[in-house]
């Protein structure tokens, strides 16, 4: 951070200062004397006050603050006589947030979070008469030495005192605008072929409608559920469409183990803060009993067992799939007091058909296989993506049906070749996907290209 800053400094005011001997000239003085392109840009003030939403809160006359956003911003003493209060602000940056006048739009002060230290400090600050006069921030706390040099510490002061943004972006924010870009180049909402789209935009298909309906019945008995298949064919996916699906429901509760590989102690440790009691890994039966209890409550005040989400299930040790089997269930297994959900592939069917995991295996009241999906099942998942997205015509129609069958049935393949074919599209500021783009990026090179290729490796 400090060599950028030092860099800009040194080029603003030594670099474009000094003579230049390919153009004979100080490249300040070179850019001066051309034709004026620029437009004058507000400060950045204005244009951080630009980037804000208007919205009227209530005054609390008890201790004269508005809450926005869920924290307590205090008003200046002189406004207490009002009792609705036109704020602006960013959802993204609470440190700006101003109180302006609902008439004329003027900002009248800027409002800061409720300092509850300095309120029980003991000390009563005197009421001001009314006035419009604005609250003068506090003055901003002095930099420390840097330990640079005293004329480039002079320079970046100049530069920091001109108000001008920083020439560079830091690698995150860097990545983010490209991102951005791409998503405004095609009128994006969100990039549709990466994972965390939101999950009321997933593809839901009617099998899987079914298998959400079932195990919100199951939530009201309890037991388990399988979901089962390959890699990359969507079990992650359906588990959150059945986790927004089971949020919908009054008084569920849905928890979601992070380590499924955990041993028996980090696992009990997770259930403990999953259910919020407080267990102790090296103490079993006080931790299963204090769960048990916690389930039992919560299932006679809301006539519904709690959901616990597994996903990569074939990683659980045997031993926290036994124990897991028998907390489940009280009274001689008469009583079922958990909800569980596992997801996995193949190698946790394998499992199940040991010996060791026969009681599990009968137990799992609700199933569902997930198997290798049809041109035309992907064909309808891209479409829904892209349609979700708000660009349906992204894509020309040949090229979602080529790479629908490049992807040999599996989702995961499908979203990471459409992702390819997005950014190498973006790259060349392409208006659309279609087939040309499709063969340039994912096509094999052709038989002489190849011969040519082995005869210079020989």
């Amino acid at each position: 951070m400090v060599s950028n800053q030092a860099t800009q400094a040194w080029v603003e005011y030594d670099y474009n200062r000094k003579r230049h001997s390919e153009i004979d000239d100080t490249p300040l003085a070179r850019f001066l004397a051309g034709p004026a392109v620029t437009r004058p840009c507000p400060d950045t003030a204005t244009l951080r006050l630009a980037f804000t939403r208007t919205e009227r809160r209530t005054l609390r006359r008890s201790d004269c603050t508005a809450v926005i956003e869920g924290r307590r911003f205090e008003v200046p003493n002189q406004y207490r006589h009002l009792p609705i209060l036109e704020v602006r602000f960013a959802a993204w940056d609470l440190g700006q947030v101003h109180l302006v006048d609902p008439h004329t739009g003027t900002v009248l002060c800027r409002l800061f979070p409720q300092d509850k230290t300095g309120n029980a400090s003991g000390q009563r600050r005197s009421l001001r008469p009314l006035a419009p006069q604005p609250v003068a921030p506090p003055p901003p706390p002095q930099a420390p030495a840097r330990g640079i040099g005293p004329l480039l510490e002079r320079m970046i002061d100049r530069q920091a005192a001109t108000g001008l943004s920083p020439a560079y972006l830091p690698q995150g924010r860097r990545r983010r605008c490209v991102n951005n870009k791409m998503l405004a180049l095609y009128g994006l909402k969100w990039n549709p072929f990466a994972p965390n789209v939101p999950a009321e935009a997933l593809h839901v298909t009617t099998r899987l409608e079914s298998f959400c309906w079932r195990v919100q019945q199951l939530a009201g008995e309890g037991g388990f559920a399988l979901v089962t298949g390959a890699p990359g064919c969507g079990k992650s996916a359906s588990l959150r469409i059945l986790s927004a699906s089971l949020a919908t429901q009054r008084d569920v509760m849905v928890g979601v183990i992070s380590r499924p590989q955990a041993n028996i102690a980090d696992f009990y440790r997770e259930m403990g803060e999953l259910f919020g009691v407080e267990l102790r890994p090296h103490n079993r039966y006080g931790g299963a009993k204090v769960l048990r209890q916690r389930w039992q409550a919560h299932i006679q005040s809301t006539l519904c067992r709690p959901v616990l989400l597994v996903d990569e299930a074939q990683e659980v040790q045997p031993v926290v799939l036994a124990e897991l089997r028998l907390l489940a269930s009280a009274e001689l297994d008469s009583q079922i007091l958990l909800t569980i959900v596992l997801a996995g592939d193949g190698r946790l069917a394998e499992r199940l058909r040991a010996d060791e995991f026969l009681p599990l295996a009968s137990r799992m009241r609700v199933r569902m296989v997930i198997e290798r999906a049809t041109p035309q099942e992907l064909q309808d998942c891209l479409r829904h993506a892209l349609q979700q997205a708000g660009s349906p015509t992204l894509m020309t129609q040949e090229v979602i049906a080529t790479i629908c069958d490049h992807a040999q049935g599996n989702p995961r393949a499908l979203m990471i070749m459409a992702g390819e074919l997005l950014a190498a599209a973006a790259q060349r500021e392409a208006r659309q996907i279609d087939e040309a783009l499709f063969f340039e990026t994912c096509g094999v090179p052709t038989t002489i290209e190849t011969k040519s290729v082995i005869r210079r490796r020989r």
